[in-house]
């Protein structure tokens, strides 16, 4: 995934805060970050140290170490998951033919109650490569989502929040939604001589209604 990686960080504490954009109707958006490395940091100017490109309108920030570490592409579960994107049509068929039971999460997703497993997802998989207009990406059409470290990412239903980077509970990573979505954000950063103090970045322009 795209990153922007800052070496030479020397402190035991990282503290982030969150510029926010407040709702009329009492919703959130984080419309900037800044972390402070260090307790009490003294540093020059702000300097542009890069670009960060988002395409899932969502930002993480971890500890390289803990990312190489423990990021996992499997996870604790086993959710099948149902496109409904473009009607019910297959979440129908499967629904009958495989004796499902499942619920509607959104317009375009359905999931089936309780873990699916390893045999049945195959005898899913084997159905739709039998069936032409599903037969060349039937992942697009059904999938296993086993809630590795991606897809708690991707899928938490909160603007922000410390999750594990993997399948324990610690090392932590701060996940956030990025303002209004996708886009290219530039990153700067406060020095004390060579080291990194303050790591800055906004997704929107203009202030927010608190931190």
């Amino acid at each position: 995934m795209p990153a922007v990686v800052l070496p030479n960080i020397d402190a035991d504490q990282v503290s982030i805060s969150a510029k926010l954009w407040q709702y009329p109707s009492g919703g959130v958006r984080v419309i900037g970050l800044r972390i402070t490395i260090g307790n009490d940091p003294v540093c020059d100017a702000p300097h542009k140290i890069g670009e960060l490109g988002i395409d899932s309108a969502t930002l993480v920030v971890a500890d390289q170490a803990d990312i190489d570490e423990h990021w996992t592409e499997t996870g604790k579960d086993r959710i099948g998951v149902i496109s409904t994107a473009a009607d019910d049509s297959l979440l129908r068929e499967l629904t009958k033919r495989f004796k499902l039971r499942t619920v509607q999460n959104n317009p375009i997703r359905a999931e089936v109650i309780g873990p699916v497993s390893e045999a049945l997802e195959r005898e899913i998989e084997d159905y739709l490569k039998s069936i032409p207009k599903y037969a060349n990406y039937p992942f697009l059409h059904f999938r296993v989502q086993t809630n590795n470290s991606f897809d708690r990412a991707i899928f938490m239903d909160t603007q922000w929040d410390f999750m594990p980077v993997g399948n324990d509970d610690y090392p932590l990573m701060f996940v956030c939604r990025t303002g209004r979505g996708d886009g290219i954000y530039d990153v700067y950063c406060q020095y004390a001589g060579d080291v990194p103090q303050i790591v800055s970045i906004d997704f929107i322009d203009g202030e927010g209604d608190g931190e």
